[in-house]
């Protein structure tokens, strides 16, 4: 695929326990703020570790590299990460290249 590949950002959150539902309810504020203030993401997934409940991967696609920086430099960007590292153990930002994926043709798209 070389340097085609969809880039997405990553986080991994690990949320101190009995904050996991202030965690769902802050980080979808700022999913919304996100996608209504940047052009450049479509969507966002938060997902929650089905055993430890206190584990979630969010991730959602961007057009740039420069769209992400941009994002991630503005104020409110700076400040909900502020927020969340008060409710979470562990914090883990990152920015992926899809290199490889594969679907059934009948399936649905992603939301």
């Amino acid at each position: 695929m070389g340097d085609e590949g969809e880039l997405f950002t990553v986080g991994l959150w690990t949320v101190k326990s009995g904050n996991e539902e202030e965690f769902v309810k802050k980080w979808q504020a700022f999913a919304r703020w996100s996608l209504d203030a940047m052009e450049g993401g479509s969507w966002a997934y938060l997902l929650q570790d089905a055993e430890q409940k206190n584990r979630f991967i969010s991730f959602g696609p961007w057009d740039s590299l420069e769209t992400i920086a941009a994002w991630r430099n503005k104020p409110e960007f700076k400040s909900a990460i502020a927020e969340f590292r008060d409710l979470c153990e562990e914090v883990t930002p990152g920015t992926m290249k899809e290199v490889a994926h594969l679907t059934i043709p009948s399936a649905p798209a992603p939301r």
